[in-house]
């Protein structure tokens, strides 16, 4: 396995939906309940809390959302000489 070398850090992805779990079940919130809530199917809800990477990323952050994981940030296209700017929130 390949070493961390500074900057990088590993993406705790069993981290994120354990607490996305946690929190969904805090909030009283069934699965179907989130899954309608996040816009994604019932079916890819149960997957995400098994901890399946098949996902896609724009699913698996409507789904964080919900739950506070994860800001909701407009994107805007700027030219390449422009810096971008993120102002999302993660744990």
């Amino acid at each position: 396995m390949p070493e961390n070398s500074g900057n990088i850090v590993p993406f705790a992805w069993q981290r994120y939906v354990e607490e996305t779990l946690r929190r969904r079940k805090a909030e009283g919130l069934t699965q179907k309940d989130h899954s309608a809530l996040a816009g994604v199917s019932h079916p890819t809800m149960a997957a995400f809390e098994r901890g399946e990477t098949t996902l896609t990323l724009a699913k698996a952050l409507d789904i964080l959302r919900v739950v506070g994981l994860m800001s909701l940030s407009k994107v805007t296209r700027k030219p390449a000489s422009c810096a971008m700017h993120s102002s999302a929130g993660a744990i």
